[in-house]
């Protein structure tokens, strides 16, 4: 059985009142710099690997619910725009991989069974898309055609109104 340390580790807290020195703020300013250079990197470079456009994953991010186009994609890569978190999320989601495969500065390693899969998994996310299009589409087009019976039933009603 392993022995717990006498003293619990205490993470040392900073007093929010005092003011951090420019060496401080260097450090600070270098580590965010860089993380955010990471980023970008390891976006291109997923991107890349997975043989996508930046129209792709637009197209990609929109299936999740996130808005942004292949220009601000362009600006990310740049390093002219800072990606925002939910962004960081979802773009994590469409490659299909967890979020902190983003923060590395080395372009992703997959097998070529593991590439296999994940385009197999695409194709069969793209069919299941494709289905529920054709089925959404059929049921507008049955609200339609119930739409116009209903609309000539309440022209035919005011004709005959008209009429008497």
């Amino acid at each position: 059985m392993q022995e717990l340390p006498a003293e619990p580790f205490v993470h040392p807290v900073r007093d929010p009142n005092v003011p951090y020195d420019e060496d401080e703020l260097a450090g600070i300013k270098s580590s965010t710099e860089s993380l955010a250079e990471q980023i970008r990197w390891a976006i291109r470079d997923h991107r890349e690997h997975l043989g996508w456009s930046k129209v792709r994953l637009a197209t990609e991010l929109r299936t999740l619910g996130v808005d942004l186009r292949d220009e601000a994609i362009v600006r990310i890569e740049q390093g002219t725009r800072a990606v925002r978190a939910v962004e960081l999320w979802a773009i994590a989601a469409a490659f299909r991989v967890e979020v902190d495969a983003l923060y590395g500065d080395s372009p992703p390693v997959w097998s070529l069974d593991e590439r296999i899969r994940q385009v197999e998994a695409h194709i069969s996310w793209g069919k299941n898309r494709v289905a529920h299009l054709i089925q959404s589409t059929a049921m507008a087009e049955q609200e339609i055609e119930d739409d116009r019976k209903v609309l000539a039933r309440l022209k035919r009603q005011r004709d005959q109104e008209v009429e008497s």
